[in-house]
């Protein structure tokens, strides 16, 4: 995966460098998204000496859906762009037994918030850097066992990322978005990938569908303390569809 995101930046890249200058705007421009995203989970996480597989289908995930917030808003002017994703979440899967533990209900809860600036060109190109906030609360809960397993943990990473936009039709539109972060610094290494399409509806409102992949790659924690007690790992691939509308002003 890492050579795809590669690849997608290079050629990404690449046009930009052919890509005819932008209009001036002489005014800010604005797009506010709010969206779902029904992601499915694959992947695992170790809350001190207790491993949790994180292996959920979108079904089950929405099923255990117990709040979710989630947007995205841009702003523009003379080609600079400013941008804001954020997801806040709080969702319970239940475990199936794998001795020695028994069957039991885990539950997670995050919030992931990007912040970025960068330049768009021609309306059909950007390219961003800027940060990505995590904070995740994972506890688990086995049956027979009278206190939770849990651990918490908080990072920033680094992101690079960029856009393609290709219209369709005169109301249709497909968008290509992803960036790659962590480098080490936050997570060991995490990318983040999301074809859409967006119909016209009126003027300043579109409705949107699409997948987004998000991989995260993150380890704290590891140390003298006995069993390895603040330990906090977290190897997910979050990947599943979404829906939203968009506002532009």
């Amino acid at each position: 995966m890492k050579r795809v995101c590669i690849f997608l930046f290079a050629f990404a890249a690449a046009t930009l460098l052919l890509a005819p200058p932008a209009v001036a705007q002489d005014t800010w421009k604005f797009r506010m998204t709010p969206y779902l995203w029904a992601m499915s989970t694959a992947g695992d996480a170790e809350l001190g000496p207790v491993p949790v597989a994180l292996d959920a289908s979108t079904k089950e995930v929405v099923k255990g859906f117990e709040f979710s917030l989630e947007a995205y808003a841009e702003a523009t002017k003379r080609g600079h762009l400013l941008l804001m994703d954020s997801h806040i979440s709080k969702v319970h899967i239940d475990i199936p037994a794998s001795p020695p533990l028994t069957e039991g209900r885990f539950t997670n809860r995050q919030i992931i918030v990007s912040a970025a600036a960068g330049h768009r060109f021609a309306e059909r190109f950007d390219v961003y850097a800027g940060v990505r906030y995590y904070n995740l609360d994972l506890q688990a809960l086995f049956d027979g066992f009278p206190f939770f397993f849990g651990g918490q943990d908080a990072w920033v990473d680094p992101i690079v990322g960029g856009r393609i936009l290709i219209p369709l039709r005169p109301k249709f539109a497909f968008a290509l978005r992803g960036d790659v972060g962590g480098f080490g610094a936050g997570s060991k290494f995490a990318w983040m990938i999301q074809p859409s399409v967006t119909w016209q509806v009126r003027p300043k409102m579109s409705a949107l569908i699409g997948f987004r992949m998000l991989k995260v790659d993150r380890e704290s924690g590891r140390g003298p303390t006995p069993f390895n007690a603040d330990l906090f790992q977290y190897k997910v691939n979050h990947r599943g569809p979404g829906m939203g509308l968009t506002l532009s002003f």
